[in-house]
C-alpha cells in the first residue's frame, strides 16, 4: 500500500471516529434524544375508548367528528354518520405516535416538512386534536409522511406540537383525511341480491327494462320480455343489475337543504325483494356528477325494522355516486341484447 493511500485511510478513520464521538456527545447533551422511543402522548393509548371528539384542521377548513351515543357523526356534513373504522384508526394512530428522530427547530424550515401554520393558505400541514368531553387529551401538527423509517419496515410522519417550532420524525402515522367525505360512512344500503325478486328500470323516455326471478331458489335473472330473435349478451349484466342494492356506496353526501338538484329526466330503479322490501333509486347526471336519492318501503311486517333503519340513515340525503354504481341502472335493452345468431 502506498504511503499516500495509507495516510488517506488513516485520515478517514480519524474523521469517522471524530464524527461518531460528536454524535454521541451531542446525543448526551441534547435532552431531545431522551425522548426517542417514548410515546408523544403518554397514557393516551389507555383512553382511546373514551375519546368523544376528533378534529382535523388545515388550510381546507376544519372537520369535527363527534361521538353521539354509540355512533360517530361528521359535524360539518350535518351529522352524517362517520366511518367508525376510519375514526378509530386515526385515534389509535395519534395515541401510538412515538418519538423517532429529532428534526429542525428553525421556523423557516418547517414548511419543507409540511409543518408550517396549518391555517395558512396553501399549507399542507394538519392539526389533529382529540377530546374526552371538553378536555383536550392530544393536540399535534402533522406533516410530510415517510413510507419507511431507517432500519424499520414501518412508516412515520413528521410532527410538532402546536405553538412549538421543535419538529420530529415520529414512528406511526394517524393518516387523517382533510375533507369531510374522507370520514363519511360510504355504504348507503346493503340488501343481498339473493333476496331480490325483480328490478324495474324506468328511463326518462319511458323505456322499461325489467328483470325478475320466478322464486328465491332460482339463481338466474331473466328479462321479463325477450324480443324475438334476440338473446342476452352477458348474463353478468343481469346479475349486476339484480345486485344494485348490495353494498351500494357513495363518494360523498349532501343534505337536501344544502343542494338544489333538477331531477327532470332522471332514471328510476324499483327493486323488490321476496320478503317485502321495496326500494326506489332515482339517479340523474348534472355537471358530470351522478346524483342519487333513495326511498324504501316495507310491504311486510318482516322487514319493517330493516326499512326503518335504512330510512333513518338515508332520509334527507342525496348522494354523489361513483360511475360504477350507476352503470347497471343506466343500461337499456340495446345494451343487454344481441341477435340470436351472433
Amino acid at each position: 500500500m502506498r504511503a499516500r493511500t495509507f495516510n488517506i485511510l488513516v485520515l478517514l478513520v480519524i474523521v469517522s471516529v471524530a464524527a461518531a464521538a460528536y454524535i454521541v456527545s451531542r446525543s448526551a447533551d441534547d435532552p431531545r434524544f431522551e425522548k426517542i422511543g417514548q410515546p408523544v402522548f403518554p397514557g393516551l393509548i389507555d383512553q382511546v375508548n373514551d375519546i368523544s371528539e376528533l378534529n382535523v384542521a388545515g388550510a381546507k377548513g376544519s372537520i369535527t367528528i363527534r361521538r353521539t351515543g354509540k355512533s360517530w357523526r361528521v359535524v360539518e356534513s350535518r351529522d352524517h354518520p362517520a366511518n367508525p373504522k376510519e375514526v378509530f384508526k386515526a385515534i389509535v394512530g395519534i395515541a401510538e405516535l412515538k418519538y423517532f428522530e429529532p428534526k429542525t427547530e428553525r421556523v423557516e424550515k418547517l414548511a419543507r416538512l409540511r409543518l408550517d401554520d396549518p391555517s395558512k393558505p396553501g399549507s399542507k400541514a394538519k392539526r389533529l386534536t382529540l377530546k374526552v368531553g371538553d378536555r383536550v387529551v392530544a393536540d399535534v401538527v402533522v406533516g410530510r409522511e415517510k413510507l419507511f423509517l431507517p432500519g424499520l419496515t414501518v412508516g412515520g410522519v413528521y410532527f410538532r406540537l402546536p405553538n412549538e417550532s421543535e419538529s420530529w420524525l415520529a414512528r406511526g402515522n394517524p393518516e387523517a383525511g382533510d375533507l369531510p367525505k374522507d370520514w363519511l360512512a360510504r355504504e348507503i344500503v346493503n340488501v343481498d341480491g339473493k333476496r331480490v325478486k325483480s328490478v324495474t328500470i324506468r328511463h326518462a323516455d319511458n323505456e322499461i327494462v325489467q328483470i325478475l326471478r320466478p322464486n328465491a331458489v332460482t339463481a338466474q335473472f331473466v328479462l321479463s320480455e325477450m324480443p324475438a330473435g334476440m338473446k342476452i349478451k352477458y348474463v353478468s349484466d343481469l346479475e349486476s343489475l339484480g345486485a344494485i342494492l348490495e353494498h351500494l356506496e357513495m363518494d360523498d353526501a349532501r343534505h337536501v337543504t344544502d343542494q338544489t338538484i333538477d331531477w327532470s329526466g332522471s332514471i328510476v330503479a324499483e327493486v323488490e325483494t321476496f320478503d317485502g322490501v321495496r326500494a326506489f333509486l332515482e339517479t340523474v347526471n348534472r355537471d358530470d356528477i351522478d346524483w342519487l336519492r333513495i326511498r324504501v318501503e316495507a310491504a311486510s311486517l318482516e322487514v319493517q325494522k330493516e326499512v326503518r333503519d335504512i330510512m333513518k340513515r338515508t332520509s334527507g340525503w342525496v348522494y354523489m355516486m361513483p360511475k360504477y354504481e350507476v352503470v347497471p341502472i343506466r343500461r337499456r335493452m340495446r345494451d343487454l341484447l344481441v341477435p340470436e345468431d351472433s
